[in-house]
């Protein structure tokens, strides 16, 4: 297995594997720049956005939910992270709707 040291000093035409690992070699220099945890850092700018522009926590959940589970199936090393952050949006999404389920009196 290369490093991202030596994927990045090395041009052989080979691209650190873009062929045959497509994921992996996308995610080399992602992990060896935030230290193994790319997946967190953009779980976290997305779920941000999407919940300061709407507002709504339930759409940041749903979209959190999303970004973890393809994190899981992309890659078999962060399955354990996956799983956290699955949890930690399904947690505001039912939140969500047990507030909004719960504060309404009609």
């Amino acid at each position: 297995m290369v490093t991202a040291t030596e994927c990045f000093q090395k041009l052989d035409g080979q691209f650190c594997g873009i062929g045959t690992d497509f994921m992996g070699a996308i995610m080399k220099p992602l992990d060896y720049w935030f230290f193994n945890s790319f997946g967190v850092v953009f779980w976290g700018i997305i779920v941000f956005i999407v919940w300061r522009h709407s507002g709504n926590s339930l759409y940041a959940g749903i979209m959190g939910i999303l970004i973890a589970s393809g994190m899981m199936v992309a890659n078999d090393e962060v399955i354990g992270v996956g799983l956290i952050l699955l949890v930690l949006s399904g947690t505001v999404a039912v939140y969500h709707m047990l507030i909004n389920r719960t504060g309404r009196i009609d």
